[in-house]
């Protein structure tokens, strides 16, 4: 191949890698949106997902520089402390 049939090549296979790239965050993006409608049939599936989510953010524990909290006030509290005294009041 001469010089500048490399380089189109090149050009060519880092646009497309691009463009694949793109097109499977697409993807990714719109798989839970899909899951989502194809579980409308059974209410209760659905209802098992968003609760799985709920349950997978829910933080158990926090450890501070005071020991691990566990109660939902106590994490609230320290919560507080920490962003007010990192960004002021």
């Amino acid at each position: 191949l001469s010089v500048q049939e490399t380089r189109l090549k090149r050009d060519l296979k880092a646009r497309f890698l691009g463009l694949a790239a793109v097109e499977k965050l697409r993807a990714k993006q719109q798989s839970r949106l899909n899951y989502i409608r194809s579980t409308e049939a059974s209410t209760r599936l659905f209802y098992m997902q968003a609760n799985g989510r709920r349950w997978k953010n829910f933080i158990r524990q926090l450890s501070t520089a005071n020991g691990v909290m566990h109660t939902h006030v106590h994490k609230e509290t320290s919560i507080h402390e920490h962003f007010n005294s990192h960004l002021g009041q």
